[in-house]
């Protein structure tokens, strides 16, 4: 009897050890009044963006700013919000904005190359026209059909946010 008692008082610390649980953070962060937002998120005057899929000029950006809500406090390894408020509010350029700028290629695939990184997945990215240093057009049309070869256009977008070197 002596013996189950003790191993249940050993073994009760490594039970209720593991029955604790920590919940993710489901809380939302005031922005405004009205405006509330879920922790780990980016926005881009008040719009939310995909910070890896938008290329905005630094010169027109006036804040970025932190938000954290009151769960802070209780979660220490908890995220805020992003806010990032511009200079002037120009209008974000998509990559369809851009392959509209080629009609005659209308029938074409077009395949996007920005920053020498190829963007297979389109949706959400915008561009600052202000970041946009050079656009270069090449055109595959040498190739046979037969042969599984589509024709294509590839449009070459260089940033003035390029990392050199």
């Amino acid at each position: 009897m002596k013996q189950i008692i003790l191993i249940v008082i050993s073994t009760l610390p490594f039970i209720s050890k593991g029955q604790i649980r920590i919940l993710p953070d489901t809380s939302r962060i005031a922005i405004s009044h009205n405006f509330l937002a879920k922790p780990g998120t980016y926005y881009l005057d008040s719009v939310e963006i995909d910070p890896t899929k938008v290329y905005l000029d630094p010169e027109n950006i006036k804040d970025i700013k932190v938000l954290k809500g009151e769960d802070s406090k209780l979660f220490s390894g908890s995220q805020g919000v992003i806010v990032i408020t511009r200079k002037t509010n120009r209008k974000l350029s998509t990559l369809g904005d851009i392959a509209r700028k080629f009609p005659a290629d209308s029938l074409k695939q077009f395949k996007f190359i920005i920053d020498d990184k190829i963007v297979t997945d389109t949706s959400k990215v915008r561009l600052e026209a202000t970041v946009i240093k050079q656009i270069k057009v090449l055109r595959n049309t040498d190739g046979k059909v037969d042969h599984g070869f589509s024709q294509s256009v590839d449009i070459l977008l260089t940033t003035s946010l390029k990392k050199k070197g």
